[in-house]
């Protein structure tokens, strides 16, 4: 469903890998001395990965490492695609710089390392895509969403009598999201409203309190309005209700689509499963 998309021209700002250029970064340690290799008599030995870091840093090498708290990433193919919500952007890495990124991941990098690796991983940190222990961060891990495995839309059922009230508070609440569509802060009002919620609906009233939200949305929601809008009207709408429901990001690649939709109990509740499927989860909110 087109009106379902996310509008990729908007949000793919930079579909492509960071700018980031070993051969500027890479310099040599000292006169003299390999980039790679330290000189010791006869023998050669790889140069430690701290002295790597700090040469391109000026700092220590930091313990460990974090996700940024607005980034979120998976992979896709062999390709590391990150979902900025601060700068409403997506951008992915590949190549030399996925296997880098998937040695930063795995803690490879310590062991031993190359200037390219020590400069990369300094890279992301100065541009903020990871953080330094113990600034505040995330898990260095991707999206661990496990796939839904049932759509409410491929199913039939009746819809309970749910309060008009409530639909049109939770859209008038959306209208000023309508024009600048800024991702973080629609993700920081659901998680904050998420939180709020004290007692929470029984499972069995939300599939038939989102049929009545579909049956309201037909008067109000056009098909122009793109997915992102729609979930976070849809979540609005639940959350009031006390509805615990999941936002679920997914991107796809050749060619590059993302798309969101909602989630409960491994259920989607605004998309068809078939169509889901397509996309591999990067965000769960």
């Amino acid at each position: 469903m087109s009106s379902n998309r996310l509008n990729s021209a908007r949000f793919l700002k930079r579909h492509e890998a960071l700018s980031v250029s070993p051969r500027k970064m890479v310099k040599c340690l000292s006169p003299g001395r390999s980039s790679e290799t330290c000189q010791t008599g006869r023998r050669s030995r790889p140069v430690p990965s701290h002295c790597l870091f700090a040469a391109f840093t000026g700092t220590p090498m930091p313990d460990t490492v974090r996700l940024h708290p607005d980034i979120s990433f998976c992979r896709v193919s062999g390709t590391f695609v990150f979902l900025d919500a601060r700068g409403d952007r997506y951008f992915c890495l590949k190549g030399k710089q996925a296997n880098w990124f998937d040695d930063i991941i795995s803690i490879q990098h310590r062991a031993g390392s190359t200037p390219e690796r020590a400069a990369f991983l300094a890279h992301l940190i100065r541009t903020s895509v990871l953080t330094r222990s113990p600034a505040p961060g995330r898990v260095l891990a991707p999206c661990g969403h496990r796939p839904a495995d049932r759509s409410l839309l491929d199913t039939g059922g009746a819809h309970a009598k749910g309060s008009v009230v409530r639909f049109l508070v939770s859209w008038l609440a959306c209208v000023p999201m309508r024009r600048t569509r800024r991702i973080q802060a629609m993700l920081e009002d659901v998680r904050r409203r998420k939180k709020q919620i004290t007692s929470e609906r029984p499972a069995e009233d939300v599939l038939p309190l989102t049929r009545r939200f579909h049956a309201l949305a037909l008067y109000f929601v056009t098909r122009h309005d793109a997915c992102l809008l729609r979930s976070y009207l849809l979540l609005r709408y639940l959350v009031s209700a006390g509805v615990k429901a999941d936002w679920v990001f997914g991107v796809r690649l050749s060619p590059f689509s993302a798309h969101c939709w909602v989630e409960y109990e491994g259920c989607v509740l605004n998309e068809h499963l078939e169509t889901v499927h397509e996309f591999q989860p990067i965000l769960c909110a």
